[in-house]
This record gives C-alpha cells, sequence and structure tokens, in this order.
C-alpha cells in the first residue's frame, strides 16, 4: 500500500482515529512498520502496533522484514531500542486492567481492528483496552490509526444506526467512536470465481453435499463449540483442525499437522481443514491446492476475514446460513431491558449475578455490565448488544454482493 492511497485531509488526528480499509493480503501491516513513522512524522519508537492475536505478534517479529524495525512490547512502553513496539491488545488491556503504566506512544496503529467490536461481548481484556483507547482518542498528543478490510462494524455500524427503532441507542455518548476513513478504496487482491449461499440448511448437511478430494480441497470455518468441531472431523478420514493455543483443546492438536499448516500449506493427505473462530485473523495458508471456503458466519467480517486467510483465488465460497444458529432474540431482549434502566444499582446487581455465573460457567459468559476502570462506575456493554443486533440481521446475507468479497 502506497502514500498516495492515504487521504489525511479533514482528518483531525488529534480527536479522530484514522481508518485505514485495504483487502486482505495488501500489506497493511507491512506498511505500518516500513512507513508510518514517515507518514505521521514519529519516530520508530514512539509507535505501538496493536494486533488480535498472539500469533501474529510471533509471526510479525519473527518476519525476515521485519525483525529490523520492530521488537516485542514487554511491561513497559518506555523501554527504547529505536523499534515499533508490537504487541497484543489483549495483554495492553490486561495491563491497564491491573493499574500497570506502559508509558505514552505517539502512535497507535490497531490492526485487525474489526476484532474490538466482534469479541467483546465476553473478553475481559478488550473491554479494559478500549476504555485505554478512549483516553488515547482523546489526548492530542496521541495520534490512533486503525486498520481492517472489513469497515462495516467499525466504521458503519457502530456510529449509524442500522435498525429502526432503536435510534435511541446511539445517544450514548461512550459508545460511538469519532473515526475517519483516510485510505482510498482497493480492489481484493484475491477472488472467487462463485460464491455460493445455503440459508436455513446445517452446515453438516452442507458438508455432505459438497465433499472435498485430493483434486477440490477445503477448509471450513466454523462456528459453534471446539468440541463439535473435532467431532466432526474426527467423523472423516482426510481432516485435520486447528483452535485457539488457549482453548482447553489445544493439547490436542496434531503437532505434525500443526507445523505444516504454519508453513501455508495442508499437511500430506488431508483434504478438509477445519478452524475455530480464534483462526479467522492470524494465520495464511499458500497452498494452492485448496479450491474452496466453507464459512459458517453471518456478517462481512465472518465472510471476508475467513476468505483472507487463503492468499490465491479460489474456485468457489459457499456460506452457510443455518439461521437455527442465531436465535439471539431473548439475548437481545434481556440486554436492551437492562440498558434501559442502567442506573447503578441495578447495574451493580447484574454485574454481580454476571460473575457469579462466570465462575460456575467459565469465563465464555457474555459480559453485559463491566467496571469501567478510569470512573470507578459499572457500565453497560454497548458491543455485545450491538453485535447479537448485527449477527440476528441474517437476511442482509440474501442480498449479498460477491463483487464485495
Amino acid at each position: 500500500m502506497k502514500i498516495s492511497n492515504l487521504n489525511l485531509e479533514g482528518w483531525n488526528r488529534n480527536k479522530e482515529i484514522g481508518l485505514i480499509v485495504a483487502p486482505c493480503g495488501s500489506g497493511k501491516t507491512y506498511s505500518s512498520i516500513l512507513n508510518f513513522a514517515d507518514w505521521f512524522n514519529v519516530d520508530s519508537s514512539e509507535i505501538l502496533l496493536l494486533v488480535p492475536r498472539k500469533t501474529i505478534k510471533e509471526q510479525t517479529l519473527s518476519n525476515e522484514d521485519y525483525k529490523n524495525y520492530c521488537s516485542e512490547f514487554l511491561n513497559d512502553f518506555t523501554d527504547d531500542d529505536g523499534k515499533v513496539k508490537v504487541s497484543t491488545v489483549q495483554k495492553i488491556g490486561r495491563c491497564f486492567r491491573e493499574r500497570m503504566a506502559i508509558g505514552k506512544p505517539g502512535l497507535v496503529v490497531v490492526d485487525e481492528f474489526h476484532t474490538l467490536f466482534g469479541e467483546t461481548d465476553f473478553a475481559d481484556d478488550l473491554l479494559y483496552f478500549q476504555q485505554l483507547l478512549q483516553a488515547w482518542i482523546a489526548d492530542p498528543t496521541i495520534t490512533v490509526v486503525a486498520m481492517t478490510a472489513t469497515k462495516t462494524l467499525p466504521c458503519d455500524f457502530v456510529n449509524r444506526c442500522l435498525f429502526p427503532g432503536l435510534e435511541w441507542l446511539y445517544q450514548d455518548k461512550e459508545f460511538g467512536l469519532p473515526m475517519k476513513l483516510i485510505s482510498s478504496d482497493l480492489k481484493p487482491k484475491y477472488k472467487v470465481r462463485k460464491v455460493q449461499i445455503e440459508q436455513s440448511k446445517a452446515l453438516t448437511t452442507v458438508l455432505k453435499s459438497s465433499p472435498a478430494s485430493p483434486n477440490n480441497k477445503q477448509i471450513v470455518f466454523w462456528r459453534g463449540s471446539t468440541e463439535s468441531m473435532i467431532r466432526q472431523s474426527k467423523s472423516e478420514g482426510n481432516s485435520t483442525w486447528l483452535c485457539s493455543e488457549y482453548s482447553p483443546h489445544a493439547a490436542k492438536m496434531n503437532e505434525d499437522h500443526l507445523r505444516c499448516i504454519q508453513t501455508g500449506m495442508l499437511p500430506p493427505g488431508i483434504d478438509r481443514l477445519y478452524v475455530s473462530s480464534a483462526y479467522r485473523e492470524g494465520f495464511n495458508i499458500f497452498d494452492p491446492s485448496i479450491k474452496e471456503v466453507i464459512i459458517s458466519g453471518v456478517t462481512d467480517i465472518d465472510i471476508v476475514q475467513s476468505l483472507g486467510r487463503v492468499r490465491h483465488d479460489l474456485e468457489r465460497c459457499i456460506i452457510v446460513v443455518d439461521e437455527r444458529c442465531y436465535k439471539i432474540g431473548s439475548k437481545v431482549r434481556k440486554a436492551l431491558s437492562l440498558k434501559q434502566s442502567s442506573d447503578q444499582k441495578a447495574l451493580l446487581n447484574y454485574y454481580k449475578q454476571q460473575e457469579k455465573q462466570r465462575d460456575n460457567e467459565g469465563r465464555k459468559v457474555p459480559i453485559l455490565v463491566y467496571l469501567d476502570q478510569c470512573s470507578g462506575k459499572y457500565k453497560f456493554n454497548n458491543f455485545a448488544l450491538y453485535k447479537w443486533l448485527l449477527e440476528g440481521n441474517v437476511q442482509s446475507l440474501a442480498h449479498f454482493d460477491s463483487s464485495t468479497v
């Protein structure tokens, strides 16, 4: 991506996030490391590059093209080796939650910006990072730049009501984020010959009707529990699977397969790779024998980010919209009721119930109320509600435009 693709006119960098939208594989991360110091007139040592996955951080730090320009953020941004500091947003959020000083960057670059909204329904550290992000935006001495291949959720959905009758939700000033699109439209680097949408069908039904083979290898992006993904993979003789390294099932992954996949290729004898949602960002596949991608999902993030993992043209993309998986009306109604009565007593009571449930059932219980680190007040998690609203809008896929892929 060249500087000619950026339009900085009218961007108030002291008050707005500069949003760069560019397709997967267009070199956003590479450009941020090599050019942002010159583009935004800061020293490399003042740049903090934040990524959503530990895997991406490790790939960046080990990349031969990057290692002379970046180093890992440890615990204090004041450590100065003259290089761009790289960290995960989760680590920065954890530092903020634990009231650890991280120093003061001059430029913050948030890669895969959409993940800040797509995962905050159960991620504690992301909620704390968002609080810190708000403070950075309000600081006139800090420039914040965000990068993504999918602008709907951060750029359109966050700041513009897409649901008639719910305009009152957008009166919450703490929800909206001031953003300015500073990139020109770029065409996708890789294309899909055919986009096929399967509505009201179970993913397993679609898989049976679209078998993988040595001449038609596939990647399947699974939406659901890791346990069900493993069972499905084991029921086939020619497949393998990946899940988050933080999952309790991570130790069960085939190490030989994992090493091969990390090189960008499918393992020998494997025709179908199942991938959990945690790997929607964080790894890239260059294996030319992969012809199809099958995606269980309803948003453009599910679609574009999943397709972006394959770094060549594809024959077919199958989007599976099983509406039985997206019945979230009860969640939305409960969240709306809580937000409408969001006084401190109601929020505190819900927070206590929520923490008790999380202790009993695990940390995947959605967070609708969190403790604001700066004000000490309990607040409603708008991002979880808006994400559910967006995911519930499955009918939007009936008009899916394949030219956006």
